[in-house]
């Protein structure tokens, strides 16, 4: 039997809200809410020249979590950013998603026990984080599994 209501992590709850496109988004979930407001700085193409720089934050995944210090370089149409700190090193290829502040990343790392996959990039500038995210089945733990780093503009 079909439940009749959305599913989601935790069970199910009927979800209620707004939304403004361009403005706000607000959700009930159950006994949580979001709130979100448009940035319009996402309609705009990423620019990698702008993004080069030094980064200090950490890099992880659902059981752990290291300092890390990342370095983003601008290649033409590319951007490279080294993660260092960490267990493992990673090199992260980004490549512009269209005409939105986002991009494809593919990540690699120096050994093959770290994570390595796709994954997305986003540069928020008022907070002056780059942010790289990345889903994937952790084979360890048995289930699904997020691997991140986030890091400040110095």
């Amino acid at each position: 039997m079909a439940p009749d209501k959305p599913p989601f992590i935790g069970g199910a709850a009927s979800i209620n809200g707004t939304y403004v496109p361009r403005s706000s988004l607000q959700l009930a979930i159950g006994s949580s809410s979001v709130s979100a407001s448009y940035v319009a700085t996402y309609d705009q193409p990423v620019d990698f020249a702008n993004l080069a720089g030094l980064y200090r934050g950490s890099v992880g995944h659902i059981t752990e979590q290291r300092d890390a210090t990342a370095n983003m370089d601008s290649e033409g149409t590319q951007g490279i950013l080294r993660i260092y700190g960490s267990q493992c090193d990673f090199l992260v290829t980004a490549t512009p998603r269209g005409a939105v502040n986002v991009s494809n990343i593919s990540v690699t790392n120096s050994r093959g026990s770290c994570y390595q996959g796709p994954g997305i990039l986003i540069y928020d500038d008022a907070s002056r984080k780059l942010t790289a995210l990345a889903a994937f089945h952790n084979g360890l733990l048995g289930f699904p599994d997020l691997w991140y780093s986030i890091g400040t503009r110095q």
